[in-house]
């Protein structure tokens, strides 16, 4: 019998915590979740647990950020939807806590043009580097979208439907529609995997980049130059992420940002 074993991450929420969200640019409620590496047994967790880490994921954008269990003085049992009742009870130091990120937005929403110039390059590399774990995670692994499902689906609907078909008109060749349907079924198959990386950018990470850029209006040059340093650091973020997606999303409305990163 094969024994399957090994180590794997496994989630458990935890509650409500309420900090500032980089995405949103504002504090809001957060999901606080504890990640842990532990052993399992048929995937059944089991044994030791290796590493403990704790993330917060926002409630209205979807973002997750790393952060630690001990910063908040407690974690709700209920998100009450709003930030400022949850930063009282969670974060009751806030004021202390996130007030130089607070004035920093005070500035960016009342004077803009006097940012200093290596403020200004921080906050708008600070969203490419909030969202870069998220896309490293999601490329570390193999995801279907609707169009790579679609496309693995029609395994099981071409090679038969072509044999049959095949079967009526030639039935001396009945296995030439069988082949037919499987070529079929690899050209969807290529055609649905190709790109899915890239829509995944343009539906979940692109969004959020443009919300969150929005009140900093960056240059092109800016862009690019904050999309180049992560290339050179092999961040795959600036691989996948242009300078034109950002620039047709802050055209769209602006309440694009969902709560999930499909």
């Amino acid at each position: 019998m094969l024994l399957i074993w090994g180590r794997k991450w496994y989630t458990t929420k935890l509650g409500f915590v309420a900090d500032f969200c980089e995405i949103c640019r504002r504090p809001q409620p957060f999901t606080l979740e504890r990640r842990s590496l532990t052993g399992h047994i048929w995937y059944l967790p089991m044994g030791s647990t290796y590493a403990v880490t704790h993330q917060g994921r926002c409630t209205r954008c979807g973002t997750e950020r790393q952060t630690d269990k001990a910063r908040y003085a407690q974690v709700a049992r209920k998100n009450t939807g709003s930030a400022r009742d949850l930063l009282a009870t969670t974060l009751p130091d806030h004021e202390q806590v996130l007030k130089q990120r607070m004035d920093v937005e005070r500035v960016v929403r009342e004077d803009i043009a006097s940012l200093p110039p290596d403020w200004r390059r921080e906050l708008i590399a600070r969203p490419f580097v909030t969202l870069s774990p998220m896309v490293e995670q999601r490329f570390a692994s193999t995801h279907l979208d609707a169009r790579s499902a679609a496309a693995l689906l029609s395994l099981f609907v071409f090679p038969p439907l072509m044999t049959v078909l095949s079967a009526m008109i030639m039935p001396d060749d009945a296995e030439v529609g069988a082949i037919a349907g499987l070529a079929l079924t690899i050209g969807l198959l290529i055609w649905g995997g190709m790109g899915a990386k890239r829509r995944w950018i343009l539906k979940a990470v692109a969004p959020r980049l443009a919300d969150s850029l929005a009140p900093l209006r960056p240059t092109d040059a800016e862009l690019e130059g904050v999309l180049t340093e992560l290339r050179t650091h092999k961040h795959r973020m600036g691989q996948y992420v242009k300078v034109a997606d950002l620039k047709r999303q802050a055209t769209s409305p602006s309440d694009r940002v969902s709560g999930g990163a499909a």
